[in-house]
């Protein structure tokens, strides 16, 4: 019999009620049923009292039936024999009189179809005190867990001096591995050529960002599910704000054509029942973040390690590559990590990354659809251009151009080490106190409607409202709590807060001559992309595709540090 555990156990009082019907503790059979074979689904209470037990199925439009209930005291195991495909069932737990809960478990009475082990890889640059929580987080899991075999934590800034930090890495589990700084991209690809080169490799690897909240609960979470799934099968977690812990913000994502990618269930608030039905049937993913991404370790090997894209984009790459190669990418419902929300994470020098790794995936794997023709492009700049980013269009063009000129802008640390300058030496935006905030108005966000007779009709109009402002005197700027698009801000200046806590703002001017020097450096240089060698695509292809060789990898593991 295998188990997964309830969470939130202990006392409940006489006429107290208990309920699952929540994110973590729902079982959502579709999942289970898709890529596993589980036979009986049953629930094991242990308990001293008298209680009433019930299993009730919420289909996808919210309605709930009965499935199964029993009244019962001490140890109860209840079956069903059979159980909907899809929606959601949850347990619910009625005290006669004061109840002691020791153990409430989903269980089945289906064999594995295998023992997994698993691997965790961690990228870490300079932030000490947030790994330090997560290797702790994992090595408490791994005392109960031994199927959690090995953790590769992969340095790629300045060697540790936490003294807490030390003392967690000094597990036999755990080795510390020290590299130049290749970026996210780098760091999980170590992990992966460390995996797949060890004379013992664990069956799985699980790549996940060091500045995570983590209820190391997940990882026997995932393990459990794994014992059931297909081999062809990579298992994704979603990520919860810390700042709001019950908002999501994404269990996987897909591609989009204009947007480059659409979060799956972003926003939704998983507090509540009703917002559920998200996971009500398995969500169809191209990719899931790594924040927390487990990959069968024999898939690395049959698609191989990725290309060196630093960061940004890597694991959207790789999730396309994983999809190509047969397997599939599968959210696991109701198992969360927490993270800081990106919507204040705005660095001008990472428009670089993005819209390069955005051109690269294009060329890398054309059946994605994801637009990179000179008219996109130049409608991407314009629509930078107008929200008065105008160092990160700077880093736009530069993407463009080196894409154009060469196929070799892959370097990672000689490449990010020239952003790092050019970012130094560009005039960025000011950052101001919230109380030293000018005199300003509320802005509305409005979604940018990306077809081209809306994006002309937009640029015309902030281009006409910017000289108009110009000639009529200055208005107050509109203030924005997270970044706005070109059609909210219409033309005006306007602040958004840096941070959650809107302690800080960033204030963003019009600029007439910088608008004009960057539509124009945009117009020649998406002309001179629309004018290259059609050739040029597959010599960056071709470029990439070497890279991924694991003798390129390990040739920049061992590079000196710049």
């Amino acid at each position: 019999m295998n188990s997964s555990e309830m969470d939130r156990l202990g006392d409940v009082p006489a006429g107290g009620t208990v309920t699952g019907n929540t994110y973590i503790n729902a079982f959502f059979p579709d999942v289970w049923n898709s890529k596993c074979k589980i036979d009986r689904l049953g629930v094991l209470l242990e308990a001293d009292g008298t209680y009433d037990l019930s299993l009730i199925h919420v289909d996808r439009f919210e309605n709930e039936t009965l499935l199964e209930t029993t009244s019962s005291a001490g140890t109860t195991l209840m079956w069903l024999d059979s159980h909907p495909k899809n929606g959601r069932i949850y347990i619910k737990l009625q005290a006669e009189n004061d109840l002691s809960v020791k153990d409430l478990s989903w269980v089945t009475d289906g064999k594995p179809l295998c023992e997994p082990s698993l691997s965790v890889g961690l990228c870490t640059f300079n932030r000490e005190s947030d790994l330090s929580k997560t290797v702790s987080a994992i090595n408490e899991q791994v005392i109960r867990t031994p199927a959690i075999q090995k953790v590769w934590v992969v340095n790629q800034g300045e060697a540790f001096s936490n003294s807490e930090l030390i003392s967690a890495l000094n597990s036999p589990w755990i080795s510390v591995i020290q590299q130049p700084n290749l970026g996210g991209c780098g760091g999980f690809t170590r992990s992966m050529y460390e995996t797949i080169s060890s004379q013992e490799p664990t069956t799985h690897l699980l790549l996940m960002d060091d500045d995570i909240i983590l209820d190391p609960r997940m990882l026997e979470k995932t393990l459990l599910f794994l014992r059931f799934a297909d081999e062809n099968v990579a298992v994704g977690g979603q990520m919860l704000e810390i700042e709001n812990p019950t908002k999501l913000f994404e269990a996987g994502g897909n591609l989009h054509p204009q947007m480059f990618v659409t979060p799956i269930g972003e926003n939704t608030a998983v507090d509540r029942p009703r917002s559920l039905k998200l996971f009500s049937e398995t969500l169809n993913v191209d990719y899931n973040a790594w924040w927390y991404c487990v990959i069968p370790t024999a898939a690395i090997r049959k698609v191989g390690l990725p290309p060196p894209l630093f960061i940004r984009g890597d694991d959207i790459e790789y999730g396309c590559r994983l999809r190509e190669g047969g397997i599939q990418i599968l959210p696991l419902p109701g198992c969360p990590v927490w993270h800081e929300s990106f919507a204040h994470k705005g660095s001008d020098w990472l428009m670089y990354y993005n819209l390069r790794n955005r051109i690269a995936l294009s060329i890398l794997h054309p059946n994605t659809g994801i637009q990179r023709d000179a008219l996109y492009l130049f409608g991407f700049l314009l629509c930078l251009i107008l929200v008065h980013r105008y160092r990160a269009t700077e880093f736009a063009l530069l993407a463009i151009n080196d894409l154009t000129r060469a196929s070799n802008t892959f370097n990672g640390q000689a490449k990010h080490a020239a952003l790092m300058k050019l970012n130094a030496n560009l005039e960025g935006p000011e950052e101001v106190s919230a109380k030293e905030l000018p005199d300003h108005v509320e802005g509305t966000q409005v979604p940018l409607d990306t077809s081209v007779l809306a994006i002309i009709k937009m640029c015309i109009s902030s281009i006409a409202a910017i000289h108009m402002n110009a000639l009529t005197g200055r208005k107050p700027p509109v203030k924005f709590h997270t970044g706005p698009q070109a059609s909210a801000v219409m033309g005006r200046e306007y602040v958004t807060a840096s941070n959650p806590e809107e302690s800080k703002f960033v204030v963003y001017p019009v600029r007439i001559a910088s608008l004009w020097r960057l539509i124009i450096k945009s117009a020649i240089a998406c002309t001179k992309y629309a004018m290259r060698d059609r050739q040029h695509d597959s010599a960056v292809e071709s470029h990439l595709e070497a890279l991924r060789h694991p003798d390129e990898w390990q040739k920049a593991f061992n590079a000196p540090r710049d």
